[in-house]
């Protein structure tokens, strides 16, 4: 009796992890440490389900690409955290830089647009990664800004290899790589929230230095011969909070913007227009949908562009 059911126990265990590689779970996605904090290893293929996620050479969530734009074309790279990326619970093909691409070519648009951004990632982040790595040759460079990064401190190294959502290595097993990443994290809900939507409190402090990161970055786009342009993506109602401060902070966002005859792009009453947190999968993340609405909003502004 005991050998039958060692021998039923052992026949669970492959079928479980037989179904657990069909849905993709055992090659995540690897990240590595950078001088920036991280980014998802270059030259990666995931899968979870039917969802996919493609890196290139470059460690861009994009087509390959090399050397500069064609000619006549325009080539756009899109800069932020985990609402650019998407993860992968968004599609390759339904992030909003890729749903950006594609309504700007169905317009007749000659457009490449690249996706460089990882989950967790702050200002200070993705500054780091836009002074290691540059534009690209981009002419358009957007950067994209959640209210929280107005005070979210830079995502740490660390974090590789010690976070759920952030492995270093391939997992022992799909079962393992299953029960850590998304079985015994929701028994322990705090292991597995964004690290861009958990931290400090925003102060005056906070508020006002990445601020500066920002037009840090500003600087460094037009050295580089590009445009820059703010998204900046607020939670749908009525998850967005409405301090004295934090609107303060989204104040001095759209003001710096103007002085500096920035575009800036925000997409909220379309948001709620369309749906408000139906278009999200939580307080911060937008699913397809709201990927698309914010990708619309983008091109309102491109239209207008050679």
């Amino acid at each position: 009796m005991a050998w039958s059911w060692a021998l039923a126990s052992i026949v669970i265990l492959a079928c479980a992890e037989l179904c657990a590689r069909a849905a993709g779970l055992h090659r995540p996605l690897v990240y590595e440490r950078t001088r920036y904090g991280y980014r998802v290893v270059p030259g990666q293929q995931a899968r979870l389900l039917s969802r996919r996620a493609s890196y290139d050479a470059n460690g861009l969530r994009s087509r390959p690409f090399s050397g500069p734009p064609a000619p006549g074309q325009v080539r756009i790279l899109c800069i932020g955290d985990s609402i650019t990326n998407g993860g992968l619970r968004v599609d390759q093909s339904a992030t909003w830089p890729a749903l950006l691409e594609r309504v700007l070519r169905e317009r007749g648009g000659n457009v490449q647009v690249l996706n460089a951004s990882a989950g967790g990632w702050a200002l200070d982040n993705a500054a780091g990664w836009l002074l290691a790595h540059g534009t690209f040759r981009s002419q358009v460079v957007i950067l994209e800004v959640g209210t929280h990064d107005l005070w979210q401190e830079r995502a740490p190294e660390t974090i590789v290899g010690s976070h759920p959502s952030f492995p270093d290595r391939a997992p022992i097993s799909a079962l393992h790589a299953g029960m850590t990443r998304y079985v015994l994290p929701r028994l322990r809900p705090m292991v597995i929230e964004d690290p861009g939507t958990t931290g400090a409190e925003p102060t005056v402090e906070h508020i006002e230095a990445r601020l500066s990161t920002l037009m840090h970055m500003v600087r460094l786009v037009r050295d580089a011969g590009a445009r820059p342009l703010i998204l900046h993506v607020e939670q749908p109602h009525p998850h967005e909070v409405r301090t004295p401060l934090i609107n303060q902070a989204k104040r001095r966002l759209r003001e710096r913007a103007l002085l500096e005859g920035i575009p800036y792009v925000n997409p909220a009453v379309a948001i709620e227009a369309g749906g408000a947190g139906a278009l999200f999968f939580d307080p911060y993340h937008p699913n397809e949908a709201g990927n698309r609405v914010i990708a619309l909003e983008l091109a309102r502004y491109f239209s207008g562009l050679p």
